[in-house]
Order: C-alpha cells, then sequence, then structure tokens
C-alpha cells in the first residue's frame, strides 16, 4: 500500500511538471486514497493490538482477582480450621480443668468430713469412753471396799455416759450414710429423738413441715449438724425449760432453710454468762455450715432457737 501511495504521488509530480494538472490531480488523489487506507490499517492494527494488550491485562488481573480470592478462602479455610481447632482444645482442657476441680472437690469434701469424724469421735465419744474407764477403776475399788452405795452411783453413771457413747456413734454413722441426704428422713429421725423424750416428761410434741419442704436435698455436714442443733434444741427445752409444749418447724424460703424450735417454758437470760456447752456447740455448728443462729428466750414465756441455713 505504501508503493501505490509513492507511485501515485511521483505520477502526480510528474503530471504537474508538465501542466497536465488535472492527471497530476487523479494521481494526487489516488495518493491520498492510498495514504488513508494506510493510516486506517495503522489505525486498525494500533486499535487491535490495544485490545489485545488490554484484554491480555484484562485476564491478567482476572487471575490475580482469583489469586487473592483463592488465597483469602484458603486463609478463611485455615482460620476456621485454625478456630475450630483452638475451640476443640479450649473445650479438651475446660473439660479436664473441670474434671479435676471436681475431684479435687471431692477429695476435698472427703478430706473434710474425715476430719469432722476424727473429730466428733474425740470430742464427743473419746472423752466419754476415757471417763467411763475411769469410772470403772473407781467402781472396781470401791467394790473391794464394800462400798456398794458409791459403787451404784458410780454404775449409773457409766450407764448413762455409754447410752450417751452409743447415741453419738449412732449420729456419726447416720450423718455419713449418703442415702439420709433427704431432709425427711432428718425430720424422721428427730421425731424418732423427740416423740419419746418428751413424752416421757409429758411435754407436747408438735412438728410443722410443709409439703414442700420434705424433699429438700441437704448435703452431708449441712445435714448432720441441723440434725444435731435441733438435737440439742429440743434436749434443752425437755431439760431446763419446764415446758408443757415444744414446736419444731422447718421450712424453705427462697434459697434458704430455715429452722425453728420453740418452747413455752421459763425461759433464760441469754446475756447471762453460762456454762452450758450446749449453746456454744449449736453456735460452732451454725458457722461450720456458713449458718445464722439466733436465740431469744423471754422469762416465764419461753425459748426459740432459729437456723438460717443457705442452700446451694
Amino acid at each position: 500500500m505504501e508503493d501505490v501511495e509513492i507511485v501515485n504521488r511521483a505520477l502526480a509530480a510528474l503530471y504537474k511538471s508538465t501542466d497536465n494538472f488535472k492527471k497530476a490531480f487523479s494521481y494526487l488523489t489516488q495518493a491520498e486514497m492510498a495514504h488513508d487506507s494506510i493510516t486506517t490499517l495503522n489505525n486498525h492494527e494500533k486499535t487491535q493490538e490495544l485490545l489485545t494488550k488490554y484484554e491480555t491485562e484484562k485476564k491478567e488481573q482476572q487471575i490475580k482477582l482469583l489469586d487473592q480470592e483463592n488465597q483469602i478462602a484458603n486463609f478463611q479455610r485455615n482460620a476456621f480450621m485454625g478456630g475450630g481447632l483452638l475451640i476443640f482444645l479450649l473445650a479438651g482442657i475446660t473439660i479436664v480443668f473441670l474434671g479435676n476441680r471436681n475431684k479435687l472437690k471431692n477429695l476435698e469434701e472427703k478430706q473434710k468430713l474425715r476430719n469432722k469424724i476424727a473429730e466428733d469421735l474425740h470430742d464427743e465419744v473419746g472423752s466419754t469412753l476415757s471417763s467411763i474407764s475411769i469410772l470403772s477403776n473407781i467402781a472396781q475399788k470401791n467394790l473391794q471396799q464394800n462400798q456398794w452405795e458409791k459403787t451404784e452411783t458410780i454404775i449409773n453413771k457409766i450407764s448413762r455416759d455409754s447410752r450417751t457413747t452409743l447415741d453419738a456413734m449412732d449420729d456419726i454413722i447416720w450423718s455419713v450414710n449418703p442415702d439420709n441426704d433427704s431432709l425427711r428422713l432428718v425430720i424422721l429421725r428427730l421425731k424418732e429423738f423427740a416423740n419419746p423424750l418428751l413424752e416421757a416428761q409429758e411435754i407436747e410434741c408438735v412438728f410443722k413441715i410443709p409439703t414442700d419442704t420434705v424433699n429438700v436435698v441437704v448435703g452431708m455436714i449441712p445435714r448432720r449438724n441441723l440434725y444435731l442443733i435441733a438435737k440439742e434444741a429440743i434436749n434443752n427445752a425437755a431439760k431446763y425449760a419446764q415446758a408443757s409444749k415444744v414446736t419444731v418447724e422447718i421450712q424453705k424460703q427462697n434459697n434458704e432453710l430455715i429452722l425453728n424450735v420453740e418452747d413455752n417454758g421459763k425461759g433464760f437470760d441469754t446475756e447471762a454468762p453460762s456454762s452450758r456447752n450446749g449453746l456454744k456447740n449449736m453456735e460452732k455448728r451454725a458457722k461450720e455450715i456458713a449458718g445464722t443462729l439466733t436465740i431469744n428466750s423471754v422469762i416465764d414465756k419461753g425459748t426459740a432457737v432459729r437456723l438460717q441455713l443457705p442452700l446451694a
């Protein structure tokens, strides 16, 4: 095409020199047409080149985007797998931790129970057995000296102490039995203790237990202390109050178990010094189970022992 343009321009110049302007114009027109064709072709080629370059860059950009999307997808997948693995590991660690904590808690509770049993055996049984042993030796000497009245008094004392020791042992054995965790069994045992004791002194005994309370589950140590506090309060009413009626009430209020033991006896001055260990023992037992013990007494009107025990 460029050769055609050159030839036509040469011919146009030749005819122009001979003053043949018509021919010269004709060849010049053909030369311009050839030039335009060349220009158009070049533009087309450039356009195609640009289009090709654009398509190539577009594909490269798409490939880059796909690569980025794949990288993001891989990262998300790895992050998800890593997060899932981390959650799984944390769950495993948590399960192991909770399991070990529960085992440790159970061991602590068992150790605490062992210590409590050892303490009770020492305080409630050991000292009494030592006393029985000493009294037995004294009784033996009295028999050798024919001191029958003193011997009878000592034997009666040994008999009472023996019964007290047997009761204490029975209470300890009952308290460590997990089958007795129901409050219903605590109430039943209190009735078995209170009714014969109070009836023998012609004291009316009334138990007030709401139906929604009897099935409350109480742990081993709280159950034992609750029972012994109630037992001590009933025993004090029978021995010292000169009452005609004793009322035992146990009810559940919100998240607390409330014990009330009331009598209509002679009452006493709660501020006065006392050598009785029963009141001190009740306060000690209430403290051991994070309970609140309140003793209200009015002279000639009676005494009320109230224990508020938080439920776990």
